[in-house]
């Protein structure tokens, strides 16, 4: 079939302006399983009662150095706080000790 070398011109529809407010069922959708509350916005983008260890109180007026040295103090403080309390309960068992005991009462091979 022969090609029309001048086609006839296309009228584009007329625009119409998007509603004011987004019709029900329109729009951001959560899909997520999480019954929790929504993100405020605060806490680092951290779940409500999750600790984040790289704050320190004062960080904002740290230099970097001094940000560094102080981080480490923190992170220090906590291992050796850990490491004292597993001794205690945990009849002397600390690292991979500890988790292969607990994961050999789960096989019963301890017993």
């Amino acid at each position: 079939a022969p090609v029309a070398s001048n086609p006839a011109p296309v009228t584009p529809a007329p625009a119409t302006p998007a509603p004011a407010t987004p019709e029900s069922g329109y729009g951001i959708t959560d899909t997520s399983e999480d019954e929790g509350p929504a993100f405020d916005g605060k806490g680092y983008g951290l779940a409500k009662g999750t600790a984040n260890t790289y704050i320190i109180p004062g960080m904002e007026e740290m230099s970097a150095q001094e940000y560094r040295d102080k981080l480490q103090e923190t992170i220090s403080a906590r291992q050796a706080k850990r490491r004292e309390e597993s001794l205690k309960s945990r009849e002397g068992k600390i690292g991979n000790a500890n988790s292969q005991s607990y994961l050999d009462g789960l096989s019963n091979k301890g017993a």
